[in-house]
C-alpha cells in the first residue's frame, strides 16, 4: 500500500473518530441540561427567561420605604428579589418564631407584579451554633435536624409564595 493510501485511511479513521465523539459530547451535554434552555441556542431566551436579579436586605426597610424600594427594583429591570431570611431573626428561641418582618417582606413582593422573590435562609441563632463557634452569627449549627425543622417551618409557612 501507498503512503498516499496510509495517509487518507488513517485520516478517514481519525475523521470517524472525531465524529463519534462529538456525538458522545452532544449526548452527554443534552444528559447535562435535562431541559434547560441553553443561551447559546436562541436569542430570545432573555425574553423567555428573565434573569436579571438583585440581592437585597429589604427587612432592614420601613414599610413606606419597601414599596418605594421594590417599585424602583422593578423599574430598574430586575425580576428576581433575593432576600436572606435571618434564622437567628426569625428563631431566637427554639420553636418560637418571629415572622413579623418577613411577613412584611413576602408580602411586599407579591404585591409587585413582575417581582419574584428568591429567599437565602442564612445564620445560626446563638441557641443552636454549633460549640466551636458560639460568638459567630453564621457559624454552622450543632445540629442539622435543628435546621431542617426551621427550613421545614419555613417552607411551610410561605408554600407557593416564593420562587
Amino acid at each position: 500500500m501507498s503512503a498516499r493510501w496510509t495517509i487518507l485511511i488513517g485520516c478517514a479513521i481519525l475523521l470517524a473518530g472525531s465524529m463519534v465523539g462529538a456525538l458522545v459530547t452532544l449526548d452527554q451535554r443534552a444528559e447535562r441540561l435535562r431541559g434547560w434552555e441553553d443561551a447559546t441556542e436562541t436569542l430570545a431566551l432573555p425574553e423567555r427567561l428573565p434573569l436579571a436579579g438583585v440581592n437585597v436586605d429589604l427587612a432592614q426597610l420601613a414599610p413606606d420605604a419597601l414599596d418605594a424600594e421594590l417599585d424602583r427594583i422593578a423599574a430598574a429591570g430586575f425580576t428576581w428579589v433575593r432576600q436572606s431570611f435571618l434564622w437567628q431573626a426569625i428563631e431566637p428561641e427554639p420553636g418560637e418564631y418571629d415572622w413579623a418582618a418577613t411577613d412584611r417582606v413576602v408580602a411586599a413582593v407579591a404585591a409587585h407584579d413582575g417581582l419574584q422573590l428568591v429567599v437565602v435562609l442564612d445564620g445560626t441563632p446563638a441557641w443552636a451554633r454549633h460549640t466551636l463557634a458560639p460568638d459567630h452569627p453564621f457559624a454552622p449549627p450543632a445540629s442539622v435536624a435543628d435546621f431542617g425543622q426551621f427550613a421545614g417551618a419555613v417552607a411551610a409557612r410561605y408554600a407557593g409564595s416564593l420562587a
